[in-house]
């Protein structure tokens, strides 16, 4: 029976050496995808690895979206301007009590942390601090450019400037992959989603930054 499949003359025969399979449909109403993919000749070896590939590089748009739980957390900080050194207990100074916590029992050690890592912007001169020592445990976009206090906007920012470049991106995939297919816009978006992603590991400014992030939400729909 002739039918046609996409303005194409398409051929379906009878194949009896299918095991466990219908021989083919001779009514087009009753024509599936899985007959379709039969005559085509199955799902091969090549398919599975192409599928693979495909799907692996979607890795990279997961972790670009996923990416903004962890640059946008705030570790410990202290305002470094303050003398945390000065600063007495019972047991002799807070800095002190600090660094020889090693034989301290834990409620200790958590009440001279939290004492350390005050996280205050104002001087007890009533000045805004400009320096800030951040917890060296984990290393975020915040304690890189120090984005608290004054600067504690931007991350958050940065995340909304992500979402509405995928924003513009989901408006211009339907026409670009029109023009040019589903192939180039596809492979040329996983080449400068990794273009971006090391623009923001290079970048020298959180504005730098978030310009990548636009572009990286950008390619992300393709």
């Amino acid at each position: 029976m002739n039918i046609k499949v996409g303005g194409l003359p398409f051929v379906i025969q009878d194949d009896d050496k299918l095991q466990g399979k219908k021989s083919a449909i001779n009514s087009s109403d009753d024509l599936k995808p899985d007959d379709v993919l039969i005559q085509l000749g199955g799902c091969g070896l090549f398919q599975f690895l192409l599928s693979f590939v495909i799907q692996s590089m979607k890795i990279v748009v997961a972790w670009g979206m996923g990416g903004n739980a962890f640059f946008a957390y705030v570790p410990k900080w202290r305002c470094a301007e303050t003398q945390f050194n000065n600063m007495t207990t019972n047991n002799g100074t807070l800095y002190d009590h600090m660094i020889n916590t090693t034989n301290q029992t834990p409620p200790e050690v958590s009440s001279v942390t939290a004492d350390y890592w005050n996280q205050k912007c104002e001087l007890p001169s009533g000045d805004t601090c400009t320096k800030f020592e951040f917890d060296d445990s984990i290393h975020t976009l915040v304690d890189e450019f120090g984005l608290v206090c004054g600067y504690s906007w931007v991350t958050a920012s940065i995340i909304s400037v992500q979402m509405i470049g995928m924003m513009v991106g989901s408006l211009t995939v339907g026409p670009l992959s029109d023009i040019f297919g589903r192939k180039k816009p596809f492979v040329s978006s996983m080449g400068l989603l990794g273009v971006f992603h090391i623009m923001c590991y290079l970048s020298g400014s959180w504005m730098t930054f978030a310009a990548a992030r636009f572009f990286i939400g950008k390619f992300s729909p393709y």
